[in-house]
């Protein structure tokens, strides 16, 4: 209710801003100039201004890791085609359909799990690595794409591994993440090459 109050405020404003401008600037200009303030008002409310200033404020070194919508949609709709595939199959019936059921639930539970994960953040500085303030080694940087998966072994010796979908790693955190790890990543040896 709080954020609809401040959304309606700032709504209000804007059309206080669209009608002063439509009374100066008269006839049919006053509709462009109210139809943009309301554009404007509506992508700061839904959020697009707030990933541009997001971007601008984001610390220098740091890059955020968030759960992938793309991913939760992708084990939705794996579950959902399981369940298809066992229905479409010769299992009699009384078996096909708990086990369809059990595909399905299996898939929205699994995306469920996914949106669930809390946020990380993953901090460079010189050629060490820290994950929300705790440090990590031994660091390996995949990419496939537009993924990017980083593998890691945290202080007390166990195996993490983070994933970036492109929906939730823009080009310049892109960049930022292949410029940070080549200073904490080690050179990798060169092949050797059968003569």
């Amino acid at each position: 209710m709080r954020n609809y109050r401040r959304w309606w405020r700032r709504s209000a404003t804007c059309r206080c801003e669209a009608e002063a401008a439509a009374a100066r600037a008269g006839g049919g200009r006053a509709f462009a100039a109210h139809a943009h303030l309301w554009r404007r008002a509506a992508r700061r409310r839904f959020g697009g201004d707030a990933a541009e200033a997001v971007r601008a404020n984001r610390d220098p070194g740091c890059i955020d890791w968030r759960p992938s919508r793309w991913l939760a949609a992708a084990l939705v709709l794996i579950g959902l085609l399981a369940a298809f595939a066992v229905l479409a199959c010769e299992l009699p019936p009384p078996l096909a359909w708990p086990l369809a059921a059990l595909a399905a639930g299996w898939g929205t539970a699994l995306a469920r799990r996914e949106l669930r994960r809390p946020p990380r953040r993953l901090r460079f500085a010189g050629a060490r690595a820290w994950l929300d303030d705790a440090p990590i080694a031994q660091l390996r940087l995949h990419w496939r794409g537009p993924l990017a998966r980083l593998e890691f072994r945290t202080g007390d010796g166990r195996r993490g591994r983070l994933l970036w979908w492109p929906d939730r790693l823009d080009a310049h955190g892109r960049r930022e993440l292949r410029l940070a790890a080549t200073v904490v990543l080690p050179a990798s040896s060169p092949r050797s090459v059968a003569p």
